[in-house]
């Protein structure tokens, strides 16, 4: 039988060297793919993190134009003059040609069904705003601290116009787990205490908290709706 070395004047690997160098390649493959999907996870945070600035912005200047008060939320929208009156449309002459793409997060599942059925995967804190009565003229105590805007749950109807909180579900972790999505970049990690996910505030500004933050205070008995922290 010819032999698979063919060294020398030919210059090529014998059947060891080409075994070695698949298992390099596999190595690298396999430390390669955890960095792309590393980098994919931060690309897409850094987008959620750019939508809630820029949301943050719509409501300002939406607040400006409305004698300081905050857009009003809706409790369920099933007709197009519902849609109309919830938070999300009411910001969208403030949101320009983009509306359809900030008003989804890149970590949403359901971010295509909800762009159809013209719904958003953030969530107002009715709790700041109840009934859209409260306004931005009215001093909200440690406005730095009060969550303006949470990311949806993957539970949330995706076809269903709900657009808010329901603050009594945060009370608790597993209920709250339910209602907002504290873990939304976690990698493949099975835990839901790991990770974080991205919150616009009340005073405007954005930051990403972790979801054993928010578990804490959920086991502390803090409600993240009715409570600064």
């Amino acid at each position: 039988m010819e032999s698979i070395q063919i060294r020398g004047s030919s210059g090529g690997f014998s059947l060891v060297e080409l075994l070695v160098g698949v298992v390099i390649g596999g190595l690298l493959v396999g430390l390669a793919v955890p960095a792309v999907q590393g980098a994919l996870e931060k690309g897409k945070q850094s987008k959620d993190l750019s939508n809630l600035c820029q949301i943050g912005q719509g409501v300002l200047l939406f607040t400006g134009d409305n004698n300081g008060c905050l857009p009003p939320s809706s409790c369920k929208a099933e007709t197009q003059e519902d849609l109309e009156v919830t938070w999300i449309y009411s910001l969208r002459t403030y949101l320009g040609q983009n509306y359809d793409d900030l008003r989804l997060s890149p970590s949403d599942p359901f971010r295509e069904t909800r762009r159809k059925f013209k719904n958003t995967s953030y969530l107002i804190n009715d709790e700041v705003d109840e009934g859209g009565s409260l306004c931005r003229s009215q001093r909200i105590e440690n406005s730095s601290r009060r969550v303006l805007l949470f990311l949806a749950s993957d539970s949330k109807n995706p076809r269903g116009q709900e657009d808010h909180i329901h603050g009594a579900y945060l009370r608790s972790w597993s209920r709250l787990l339910g209602e907002i999505k504290p873990d939304a970049y976690r990698g493949k990690r099975s835990d839901r205490t790991l990770g974080s996910s991205p919150y616009l505030f009340t005073d405007g500004h954005v930051e990403m908290v972790s979801a054993n933050r928010i578990k804490q205070l959920a086991d502390a008995g803090t409600n993240i709706a009715k409570q600064a922290f």
